[in-house]
């Protein structure tokens, strides 16, 4: 069954707009590892927003009779006073705030009132994701033990007891269907996915000159991505929302080189592609996972790269 026109999974419930289906998850865990292990599911800690899909995630949980009464969402304090942002991308135009200041820098939703209020990120807490009714990420008929089956199982809708910490991060998905793997204690920063020894993230906007992608990862205090392996870059496609991003494999004047310097160990060049003219730059499909050399002035979002602190 191919997901792009398919209903939500067991256990989840649709958006007002039907784009999105949202999964509580009764787990507690931090800020970044919610949002990490929404990623292992092709999902995101979940943006609200509007009233409709407030009352819906609200509702929801409140029928699910779990405790505490707050759980996580993805909303995330961006370092300016007053300022905060939905970790998918999504626009603040909807805020349903308790009225309390302070508290930390991660947000929460009370599953009696709907509203919301700041929590510190580091406390465990139950959280819900979105996931795309239309998921892009799978072209092909899945097999039976991929993301229904192992969403599911994780909601306990029926099971007498549910695991109090969540299972290792290379569990169940099959190796075409982005895997993640995780290292025990590994931190990636919020909005980040963990893959090995790395964080990963799609940055849609800005988008921009191969210069500007550059600036922007370095603003993350990242580096453009290199890509060393076909899992790595299939990983690299599950992140993206847009059809192209820049990656930072570039025509160094008489060859190839990723631009932080790391070895070169695997291309995936679309055939045609990859030739000394002057395309000097390079970014990933999310189509076909292949890569396109290009002209370096063409503007587009980037995938950044940097390495879990531990």
């Amino acid at each position: 069954m191919h997901l792009s026109n398919a209903a939500c999974p067991p256990g989840s419930i649709e958006s007002d707009d039907g784009k999105r289906c949202f999964m509580f998850i009764r787990t507690e865990m931090s800020f970044a590892e919610a949002s990490n292990f929404c990623v292992m599911f092709r999902a995101q800690l979940t943006s609200v927003v509007n009233e409709a899909d407030n009352n819906r995630i609200q509702a929801t949980v409140y029928m699910a009779q779990t405790d505490p009464i707050k759980f996580w969402i993805g909303a995330a304090h961006q370092g300016i006073q007053g300022t905060w942002i939905w970790i998918d991308g999504s626009p603040w135009d909807y805020e349903n705030w308790d009225g309390t200041t302070g508290g930390g820098g991660c947000a929460v939703m009370d599953k009696v009132s709907g509203t919301w209020s700041a929590q510190g990120c580091s406390e465990r807490k139950s959280f819900v994701c979105e996931l795309l009714v239309a998921l892009e990420c799978l072209t092909t008929d899945p097999p039976p033990s991929t993301v229904i089956t192992t969403l599911a199982p994780l909601t306990c809708p029926a099971c007498p007891e549910c695991p109090t910490t969540p299972k290792p991060v290379t569990t169940t998905l099959p190796p075409s269907n982005c895997p993640v793997i995780s290292i025990p204690n590994s931190r990636c920063p919020i909005g980040w996915a963990v893959i090995g020894a790395e964080c990963f993230i799609a940055v849609d906007q800005p988008i921009g000159s191969y210069n500007v992608a550059i600036s922007t990862c370095t603003g993350l205090n990242s580096q453009i991505a290199s890509i060393h392996s076909a899992q790595e870059n299939e990983f690299s496609t599950c992140l993206m929302k847009a059809p192209e991003y820049w990656i930072g494999f570039k025509w160094m004047g008489a060859w190839w080189s990723w631009v932080d310097g790391s070895k070169i160990t695997y291309k995936n060049w679309t055939p045609g592609f990859g030739s000394a003219n002057n395309k000097q730059c390079s970014y990933i499909n999310k189509t076909d996972g292949k890569w396109y050399s290009a002209l370096c002035n063409e503007e587009r979002g980037v995938i950044c790269k940097k390495a879990v602190a531990f």
